[in-house]
């Protein structure tokens, strides 16, 4: 057993030469800093690049309700959906979505219109961005981080939607001026839906479908060139995300057609270098995951509850609940520009802004 040169520690009877004694009290309480010094720099160094499951996560603070009334007509059923936050912090953009219902005569759906609004950040002046044409539905708008563009993907045809073998409906990614002008479509691919920007506006992520009838993930550059597929599998998947500049995505998956709020729905991280898709969480209503500015943490909806997970956590694998937070009820959330608030949406007309308390 090491003595440490007959040294029995600060707590130890030291026998002996009192000249040995005091050497062995000063190497002792030298060691104690040294190891006091060690500590400190692993306690800095996990602050700073927490591990997985280590990394504390914001709890939810006030909320503010910023809109509390339908700003369109007609369509009883109609809802709020996905929002985006303007990089300079003021406004809001919004989808607002139709009723959809089931056709009296005949197995199918009913589409009624959706479109795209904006609105202040106190409530102010909500104005309609998209004016839909019969059979047109815009939703899933995207601020870009420069705050000259929205993007959003626009469903031509998809009035009524009858069960059936032969898609009768196309969806591409479009853009949009924040004052409305400037409409124009970004892809041509008849499958393209829920973009999202790269956190420095260079590319733009989306979801589609191939030729096959399998689901895809695209890549492409800002204005609209250089489309290509980074994934392609079978099921059915929604809203890829950049997880900072991690080189991967969040997304969500199943092997429904349909992705909603009461299906089996995990969400999963996609490396586009070796196409690998790993699971994240799984269980019901899974939905719109969303990256903060900083690229630390993810919020993402689970039935009609917005949670939070770190990235950290996610890219590492399994997230188990203990890792997550549950931070208010809503859906279709985005971060403020700082990332120290959420805005979402909330049933019936609502929308809403949440301070998240940093830990």
């Amino acid at each position: 057993m090491a003595s440490n040169g007959g040294c029995l520690g600060l707590g130890g009877k030291l026998p002996g030469n009192p000249l040995k004694e005091r050497g062995c009290r000063s190497g002792g309480w030298r060691l104690f800093a040294i190891n006091l010094l060690l500590a400190a720099v692993i306690a800095v160094t996990l602050l700073a690049h927490p591990l997985a499951g280590q990394s504390p996560l914001p709890e939810p603070g006030d909320a503010t309700l910023v809109l509390q009334r339908d700003v369109g007509s007609g369509s009883p059923g109609s809802r709020y959906g996905s929002v985006s936050w303007s990089p300079d912090g003021q406004t809001i953009t919004f989808s607002r979505i139709g009723e959809v219902s089931r056709l009296p005569d005949r197995p199918g759906l009913k589409f009624h219109p959706s479109d795209i609004w904006v609105v202040g950040i106190q409530g102010q002046s909500p104005r309609r961005l998209t004016r839909q044409a019969a059979g047109e539905h815009n939703d899933n708008p995207s601020w870009s981080p420069d705050g000259r563009r929205i993007i959003f993907n626009r469903s031509v045809g998809l009035d009524v939607l009858v069960t059936g073998p032969t898609p009768r409906w196309t969806q591409e990614i479009w853009t949009i001026n924040p004052d409305g002008s400037g409409a124009r479509a970004l892809t041509n691919l008849g499958r393209a839906r829920d973009p999202s920007w790269s956190p420095d506006g260079t590319k733009i992520v989306f979801s589609g479908a191939g030729a096959s009838g399998n689901s895809r993930v695209y890549v492409m550059n800002a204005d609209g060139s250089g489309a290509s597929s980074v994934w392609e599998g079978p099921g059915n998947v929604e809203s890829p995300r950049f997880v900072g500049d991690s080189g991967k995505f969040i997304l969500v998956a199943n092997a429904r057609e349909v992705i909603d709020s009461s299906s089996t729905n995990d969400l999963q991280v996609l490396d586009p270098r070796t196409r690998e898709l790993r699971t994240v969480a799984t269980g019901q209503g899974h939905m719109a995951p969303v990256v903060s500015p900083d690229g630390k943490f993810i919020v993402y909806g689970r039935g009609d509850v917005l949670w939070i997970m770190t990235s950290a956590d996610a890219i590492a694998g399994v997230v188990p609940e203990p890792q997550t937070r549950s931070l208010t009820a809503g859906r279709g959330a985005a971060f403020s520009p700082d990332g120290a608030r959420i805005a979402f949406a909330k049933d019936p007309w609502q929308i809403w802004v949440l301070t998240l308390k940093q830990p």
